[in-house]
């Protein structure tokens, strides 16, 4: 098939160019975004555990194909579907890990029955992370149980919430979190997303980030809190999750690089 382009660079592949109807809209279903507790939906610009993900595109039209494309040209699939304006493909080839970046187009006919071609959707970027265990709003209990070492990332839920919107009946408990310098088993917990209101560094982290304890039968118990502004006042410091059964400090998480910010 012949590889065209419009003058604005539109590229399309063989079939009439028509500039003027809506472009899809892509989402991404990650099944394995809570675990055992369902779907998550993945935004654009997030991370993903799930390197077979499902897309989920929406066009507006009648469509009897959809054309899918990764941006670096390393990719490219056309699948036949029966005139659905809205539609789900999954990946049929496993992404490997690290950034990805797709755009989605769809095959329609004219009343003359011509193959019409959208324009390609804005690029959906992601990034591919096996070892993330992505933490969702009323997901309160992670137990993760990787033979070397997990990671566990919260995204930004709801930007006007103090955990954001991670936080619904209790905070998060893990199970089974291991305090570790060693790169080759020490888990690790993401809030870097959470604490993008401010430029957060060594020497303010403190500002942004504690610990307290809990005491239980079964001894001592670290909480981890977050002040998403720090010193600004709009959120104050939040409980948002527990390790059980661990005993540590802030001082000796942040030195080991075991919270990332």
């Amino acid at each position: 098939m012949n590889l065209f382009s419009d003058l604005a660079g539109n590229y399309n592949y063989g079939y009439q160019f028509d500039n003027t109807v809506q472009k899809p809209q892509a989402l991404m279903a990650d099944a394995q975004g809570e675990g055992a507790a369902g779907t998550t939906l993945v935004q654009n610009g997030w991370i993903t555990n799930d390197n077979t993900p499902t897309w989920m595109l929406s066009t507006g039209k009648m469509t009897s194909k959809v054309l899918i494309r990764s941006t670096d040209g390393s990719y490219y699939k056309e699948v036949d579907i029966t005139n659905q304006d809205d539609y789900q493909f999954q990946m049929d080839e496993p992404l490997s890990e690290g950034k990805h970046s797709f755009e989605f187009s769809y095959i329609y006919q004219d009343g003359t029955a011509n193959e019409i071609q959208s324009p390609w959707s804005d690029p959906f970027t992601f990034t591919v992370d096996s070892k993330a265990y992505i933490i969702k709003a009323g997901f309160d209990n992670v137990t993760l149980d990787h033979s070397i070492y997990d990671k566990a990332l919260y995204n930004l839920l709801v930007a006007n919430d103090p955990t954001g919107g991670n936080k619904v009946t209790k905070i998060d408990e893990w199970t089974d979190f291991k305090v570790s310098a060693d790169d080759s088993v020490k888990d690790t917990i993401d809030v870097s997303e959470l604490l993008n209101l401010k430029d957060v560094n060594a020497g303010n982290v403190t500002e942004f980030l504690s610990v307290s304890y809990l005491t239980g039968d079964s001894g001592k118990h670290t909480v981890l809190s977050i002040d998403r502004d720090g010193k600004d006042g709009k959120f104050s410091s939040t409980e948002l999750i527990v390790f059980n059964n661990v005993d540590t400090t802030l001082a000796e998480l942040l030195k080991n690089n075991q919270i990332i910010y």
